[in-house]
């Protein structure tokens, strides 16, 4: 888990961006994002590392979007990978 909060009692432009230990990602390993607001997926985002150490399926490394008042937002990232991947999602927020 990465955010677990409930929005404030306006609404949020949202810029996020999403980086990660590319080194501790096994080859063939895939590392997801996950943007649930009040328990429905509205971002899921996904890169997997190829056998060659490079990336397929790259959406994106910043995101933005809207976050209404009064919301349950929940951020995770999903790893297969049997290592610890440190991952980091930076949240820049303005009142809207």
């Amino acid at each position: 888990t990465l955010y677990n909060f409930k929005s404030p009692g306006v609404g949020l432009k949202v810029l996020g961006s999403f980086s990660f230990d590319e080194n501790n990602l096994n080859a063939n390993a895939f590392l997801g994002l996950k943007i649930k607001l009040n328990g429905i997926t509205m971002y899921n985002m996904r890169v997997k590392k190829s056998s060659d150490a490079g990336f397929t399926n790259l959406d994106s490394d910043s995101i933005r979007f809207i976050i209404p008042a009064f919301t349950e937002v929940l951020i995770t990232s999903i790893t297969d990978d049997g290592d610890n991947i440190p991952t980091l999602l930076n949240l820049v927020c303005e009142q809207i």
